[in-house]
C-alpha cells in the first residue's frame, strides 16, 4: 500500500512539474483569415427602423496575394450590399451597388463616407447611437470575417 502511494505521489509531482513548464507549442489561430485579413476602425451610421445605414472600416490585407471582398451579409437589415459613392455632377453624388472590391497584397483599403461602404437597406430594428451589430465580410481567399460595428455619428 505504501509503495502504491509513493508511486502516486511521484507520478503526480512529475505531471505537475511538466504541466508547469514552458509551453513550446504555439496556439493555432482561429481561422486562416486571422493572418490574411484584418478589419479595423469599423463603425456604422445610426438610423431608424426601416431606414438605411452604412458600415465603414479599413481592410488590411497582410497576404502576399491580392484578395477580393465579394459579399457582405448581416441580420441587421433586409438587404446588405457593397456600395460605391460616385459623382453624378459637381453638386450631386450617387451610390451604386458593386459586385466586388479587390484588395491588393500588403495594402490597406478604406471604406468611408462618400466612398466605398457596406449598405444596410431596410433596417430590421432601430440602430441608435452606441448600439452594435455584426456584419460578415466574405473574401475569395481569406474566407468569412465577421466584425462587430458600433453606431456613431462619425469615426472621429
Amino acid at each position: 500500500m505504501k509503495k502504491f502511494s509513493l508511486n502516486l505521489i511521484i507520478t503526480s509531482l512529475l505531471f505537475l512539474s511538466l504541466s508547469c513548464g514552458e509551453n513550446k507549442y504555439e496556439t493555432p489561430t482561429n481561422s486562416k483569415s486571422d493572418k490574411l485579413i484584418e478589419i479595423k476602425n469599423q463603425w456604422m451610421s445610426p438610423a431608424a427602423k426601416n431606414r438605411n445605414s452604412a458600415v465603414y472600416f479599413k481592410i488590411r490585407n497582410n497576404s502576399e496575394n491580392t484578395d477580393t471582398l465579394y459579399e457582405a451579409v448581416s441580420e441587421l437589415a433586409q438587404i446588405t450590399e457593397l456600395h460605391e459613392t460616385y459623382e453624378i455632377s459637381e453638386d450631386l453624388l450617387g451610390m451604386k451597388t458593386i459586385k466586388q472590391v479587390v484588395i491588393p497584397a500588403n495594402s490597406t483599403f478604406e471604406f468611408s463616407p462618400a466612398g466605398f461602404h457596406v449598405m444596410l437597406v431596410g433596417l430590421l430594428n432601430h440602430l441608435p447611437i452606441n448600439s452594435s451589430g455584426e456584419i460578415t465580410l466574405k473574401f475569395k481567399k481569406a474566407g468569412d470575417v465577421t466584425i462587430s460595428a458600433v453606431s456613431k455619428i462619425s469615426q472621429d
